[in-house]
């Protein structure tokens, strides 16, 4: 193959063909041809790796293939990428020859890479004896946007900084670091060694990088925060210690399992401490980077509980699902496929003109019910008929003015409602609860109701988004609901502030309670008049 470009997986220290093996131990062993470089396919000349294959393997006229797999559990590891360096310039990779990053220094320390072991300036092949280490690159730097600890960066880096200092002791090596996060087994201890053989640490953060475009030396400027001195050393070779983002190629799989990421772009967990492998879609599992950035030993740890978690799914003869779940009433349903974009899941479509649910991909969250005019959708048990006769039973049986009606969600806030009560904190009697799986099953309909039918205001109490076990496109539903109520209120010349929403978590007790009695005091003197509940329900008509 006469076709000579960078090869990927020596970050660009060596060259490789349009036709190759991505590395050694590559599984399977085969070659692969690269489509965008390939002369054959390409330009339609050449053909010369055809000609020389004895085994005839090579086949041009080969076409894709879409595949259709199906799966009883998906386990998701899809891995990680290193940051791109170019994207800090004052840094100067991609311009300056002799700044490079960490894994192609890794690349130069084994054996059986691209320079056999002997460490080298790529600007012109000498050997190096002034070393700097920059931490930090890409990880917990707003410039970037990744505010995140990549995790691994502080001790790869002085690895290799031991590495070579143990190689050849004449060698300067400096670490410029921000903060040295030595959490696992043996690191601490690790770190210290490092020290102990002549491994410089300078806390600070590299302000820029000079070259002398003379002998292609670098000059590195920085504070030291420690002493509070201006640090300006002169090296050979300067290797940054980039972070880790998360796989351009998980957007795919985002997209098609329809599972939330976060705000970087990592798979979020069900919940980060009971369930780190798990996702809100049962039997997709996820471990690894996949998750976050994480080191060897958590990824392994991580992808053996993702694999003992999808056996034992799969040893079961049959899945139960909670019978917590969104159904149609056929006889309402006039199949205008308004509730498909509802689901943030994809768990509606349409079938025969009519809505159907698919009870394996519904969470039960109750977002969509709020979407449908007619009325079709509704959740099994916490249907709007059941809701209204909770709260009709509510205003029967209440004994202080003005009434107010807290619909609280079942995952966290009625547990925080439950530890208020354990620790004796108080709050007025005239506050009646509701309990639903989710607030966002409570559409602005059931709010407005619910005022009609007695109540002089309605709290809405629900889970943070980062412990709730509904996807967050469906958490946002409740905000909107929320929002119509208001407007509808403010419309009608009422205060919209008699609807209120606020998010908990598991261990705020006492912010609970204080919320509770703060939208009591507010509420004080504000029971709405027979004619304002006509008004509520002669709109309600309109709608």
């Amino acid at each position: 193959c006469p076709v000579k470009l960078p090869n990927e997986f020596d970050y660009g220290l060596s060259q490789r063909k349009a036709i190759y093996l991505p590395f050694e131990e590559a599984v399977p062993k085969r070659y692969l041809i690269d489509p965008e470089n390939c002369l054959k396919l390409t330009k339609n000349v050449c053909e010369v790796c055809k000609k020389v294959c004895k085994a005839d393997a090579i086949d041009f006229e080969m076409k894709e293939e879409t595949v259709k797999v199906t799966a009883d559990a998906i386990i998701i590891a899809t891995g990680i990428e290193a940051f791109d360096a170019r994207l800090k310039e004052n840094y100067g990779y991609g311009r300056y020859k002799n700044v490079v990053i960490s894994p192609q220094i890794e690349r130069m320390i084994v054996p059986t890479g691209p320079t056999k072991g002997k460490i080298i300036r790529p600007g012109d092949g000498k050997e190096p004896k002034r070393f700097a280490f920059i931490l930090c690159v890409g990880s917990r730097d707003e410039q970037v946007g990744n505010l995140y600890c990549s995790r691994v960066c502080c001790m790869y880096a002085i690895k290799e900084a031991s590495f070579l200092k143990r190689r050849d002791p004449s060698r300067s090596i400096y670490l410029f670091y921000t903060d040295i996060r030595a959490f696992g087994k043996g690191f601490e201890e690790y770190y210290n060694e490092a020290q102990k053989v002549g491994v410089k640490f300078i806390r600070g953060r590299v302000a820029e990088i000079k070259e002398n475009p003379e002998t292609g030396n670098l000059t590195v400027k920085a504070e030291n925060t420690l002493t509070g001195e201006i640090v300006e050393l002169e090296f050979d070779l300067i290797v940054l210690a980039v972070g880790l983002v998360a796989n351009p190629g998980s957007t795919v799989i985002k997209e098609c399992l329809k599972l939330p990421v976060d705000s970087y772009g990592f798979f979020t967990e069900a919940h980060p401490k009971l369930k780190p492998v798990e996702t809100i879609l049962d039997g997709v599992f996820i471990c690894g980077c996949a998750a976050g950035p994480k080191d060897i030993p958590d990824s392994v740890a991580q992808a053996g509980a993702a694999a003992a978690k999808t056996m034992n799914l799969l040893a079961r003869e049959a899945v139960e699902t909670d019978p917590i779940r969104v159904y149609v009433d056929d006889a309402l349903c006039d199949g205008c496929g308004e509730c498909l974009e509802a689901c943030p899941l994809k768990a509606i479509s349409l079938k025969e003109s009519k809505a159907a649910v698919n009870p394996l991909l519904c969470k039960g969250c109750g977002s969509c019910v709020g979407s449908c005019s007619k009325g079709a959708l509704n959740l099994a048990n916490y249907t709007d008929a059941q809701l209204e006769a909770m709260i009709k039973a509510a205003v029967e049986r209440s004994f202080a003015k003005p009434l107010l009606l807290v619909f609280i969600d079942d995952w966290a806030a009625y547990h925080v409602s439950d530890f208020a009560g354990l620790n004796r904190l108080s709050y007025p009697p005239n506050l009646l609860f509701i309990r639903v799986p989710s607030t966002c099953r409570v559409h602005h309909r059931l709010i407005l109701k619910a005022l009609s039918m007695g109540v002089d205001g309605v709290f809405l109490a629900d889970t943070e988004f980062a412990s709730a076990p509904y996807i967050d496109e469906s958490m946002k539903e409740t905000d909107k609901a929320v929002g119509k109520a208001r407007e509808a209120l403010a419309k009608l010349g009422l205060d919209p502030e008699r609807v209120t929403f606020l998010r908990y978590v598991s261990t705020q007790a006492p912010r609970f309670a204080m919320t509770m009695r703060k939208f009591a005091e507010s509420m004080k003197g504000k029971t709405l008049s027979d004619e304002d509940r006509v008004k509520i329900k002669e709109f309600l008509g309109g709608i």
